[in-house]
């Protein structure tokens, strides 16, 4: 939007001058615009929960670094894929002999991966509720206060699952099955993703607490001509 107002002719200065004595104009832009903090927070949050389900469903979460050995062991969230603990030892002496020898997955119930499963899917529902709170929340200007609410909520869910994945590893390393060089891989690393992301929403969600929803900010800018 561009404004112009009359100014008043005094000492002339250099653009006076070009003007050839005509009355000197002023141009004010302004520009106006929105600060969609809660929206950034609920597309943060959306993203968020894409994390939350790759880990829950990537049987990739450790492994062993060597290409060869990561087709006798690998573990996600819920399962552990794995040969036989006799047929394990054979295969890490002499790979050659295990070219056709697929591992087996099933669900495990150690403590360290079942305290890690517990707090990081109920973090995971936690944050989808919170996701849908907000959409209900983002329509009706009412319910604004929600996110503040919701905010806290998002920014304590984030200690928790940073709990679950300290668990996870500490607890490995305690129980790992051979000895070897392990690699924590994708499924862990969207753990950590999801994490990030539930902790910038909720801070999001706080720090756009307040805001009117069709508040608009404004900068001006005088040019004079």
């Amino acid at each position: 939007m561009v404004k112009y107002s009359e100014v008043p002719m005094g000492d002339k200065s250099d653009l006076d001058r070009l003007t050839d004595g005509q009355e000197g104009r002023e141009i004010i832009i302004v520009a106006t615009w929105l600060r969609p903090t809660k929206l950034i927070g609920l597309i943060d949050l959306f993203l968020a929960l894409i994390c939350y389900f790759l880990a829950e469903i990537l049987r990739s979460w450790v492994h062993p670094i060597s290409d060869e050995q990561r087709e006798y062991y690998y573990q996600g969230l819920w399962q552990i894929c794995s040969v036989e603990d006799d047929v394990l030892n054979r295969c890490i002496v002499d790979p050659d002999s295990c070219e056709e020898i697929e591992a087996e997955c099933a669900f495990y119930n150690s403590a360290y991966g079942l305290w890690t499963r517990i707090i990081f899917t109920s973090c995971f529902l936690v944050a989808f509720v919170s996701f849908i709170a907000g959409i209900i929340a983002y329509s009706n200007r009412e319910r604004k206060d929600w996110y503040k609410y919701l905010g806290w909520i998002l920014v304590l869910t984030s200690l928790f699952v940073l709990v679950s994945l300290t668990i996870f590893p500490s607890g490995f390393i305690r129980n790992f099955p051979f000895y070897t060089k392990w690699f924590f891989g994708l499924g862990y690393g969207f753990g950590w993703a999801a994490l990030c992301l539930t902790l910038l929403a909720g801070v999001l969600f706080i720090l756009g607490h307040g805001q009117n929803k069709k508040k608009r900010f404004v900068a001006e800018k005088r040019i004079r001509i």
